[in-house]
């Protein structure tokens, strides 16, 4: 599959529009003509992820972490992050991120965590995240060409809703009478010019995503009966109450924050966890948080939690946590992001019919405990 094929197909599995402002995913490097027949997927580039790319000849290292995060000035083939990248493009292989926008989406990086735990009632972000800008698209067109000018805003983009864009061609149509005078100069597709008209009209509405707003409005003009076709732009807030960071929600049934841990080291794999707060002897509303909780704690606290799971936590935060009974284990980053990749390459997979993507084993936590 061409790699600017596969970028399109990511963009509608995992936006980037789902990522915090702060981040740096999507497509990082790469000829978007090559052909892509294997991906290596981790949550780091590392030397070893990047040889063990090479080994199995893939054309592409999706990561979790961006391999390109803070500025980098210089691509110098010497042991840094900059010189991973120069080996990588060197050896002809993309690189691809999906960070914060794939903690984010329903289904992601935070809903494994959140069945790891149980979390299976009333299951909401921690905080909500911005999904991108929409626009919602009202045009005015004659109830005899409704049909051919919906077929190609939707060509070009519009109508399109949910996760992975499962809905399509999506709109609202009511009735009405449109009035226009044109004066001499005019070539009205209906009526003639001088006079005021009277057309039986059909107020069209679709939702727009900005990226797509070109090629939407040229095509607009160019399947539109009218001269000079009506429309209105009305910029929507970009929020959706599934995509977010973290996750909380209601467990199966209540049970001690024990059993909690418990689950946590079977579902992670796990030996040893930092622990803050009691053990409590019954836990009913339970958060995570993959990664960095970062600024997270006043949301989690607000939100009703009595158990966090994340994978690490600063010092004052920890403070905090205690001083508001709420329980956290604290994971480890690596451990707290990994699971989500595992699903990632199953759903590659059954979504992908020529391309194989596989799961580094050369990926590892840089941090271990003795």
């Amino acid at each position: 599959m061409k790699l600017s094929r596969l970028v399109k197909l990511f963009e509608t599995f995992v936006p980037s529009s789902f990522a915090e402002s702060f981040d740096n995913v999507g497509l990082i490097c790469g000829d978007p003509g090559q052909n892509i027949r294997r991906i290596l997927v981790a949550v780091d580039l590392t030397p070893a992820v990047l040889a063990e790319a090479r080994k199995h000849r893939t054309q592409m290292v999706l990561t979790h972490h961006p391999p390109i995060f803070q500025k980098i000035s210089r691509l110098i083939n010497r042991p840094s992050q900059a010189g991973l990248i120069y080996q990588a493009i060197g050896a002809n292989i993309a690189l691809y991120a999906m960070h914060t926008n794939l903690d984010a989406i329903e289904g992601g990086t935070n809903n494994v965590l959140a069945d790891i735990l149980g979390i299976t009632a009333d299951l909401r972000p921690v905080r909500l995240s911005r999904t991108g800008s929409n626009y919602k698209l009202v045009v005015f067109v004659p109830v005899e060409s409704v049909d051919p000018l919906s077929e190609a805003l939707f060509a070009a983009g519009a109508g399109r809703i949910g996760h992975q864009h499962r809905y399509r061609e999506c709109s609202f149509a009511s009735g009405g009478v449109g009035t226009f005078h044109g004066d001499e100069s005019t070539s009205p597709a209906l009526g003639r010019p001088g006079r005021r008209e009277y057309v039986q009209e059909l107020r069209l509405e679709t939702i727009v995503p900005a990226r797509d707003l070109p090629a939407v409005l040229s095509a607009l003009r160019t399947a539109h009966p009218y001269e000079e076709p009506a429309y209105d732009l009305i910029p929507l807030e970009p929020f959706d109450d599934r995509v977010g960071m973290g996750r909380v929600g209601k467990l199966t049934r209540a049970v001690t924050a024990a059993t909690l841990l418990k689950r946590i080291k079977a579902g992670l794999a796990i030996k040893s966890l930092r622990l803050i707060g009691s053990d409590k002897p019954k836990v009913s509303i339970a958060a995570v948080v993959a990664g960095s909780l970062s600024d997270l704690m006043p949301d989690v606290i607000s939100s009703g939690a009595e158990f966090l799971l994340t994978g690490e936590i600063k010092h004052h935060d920890a403070l905090l946590a205690a001083q508001n009974n709420l329980t956290v284990a604290a994971v480890g980053h690596w451990s707290s992001e990994r699971p989500g990749l595992v699903q990632l390459v199953r759903q590659l997979n059954a979504a992908l019919k020529t391309t194989e993507v596989i799961l580094s084993t050369a990926d590892s936590d840089p941090i271990t405990i003795r």
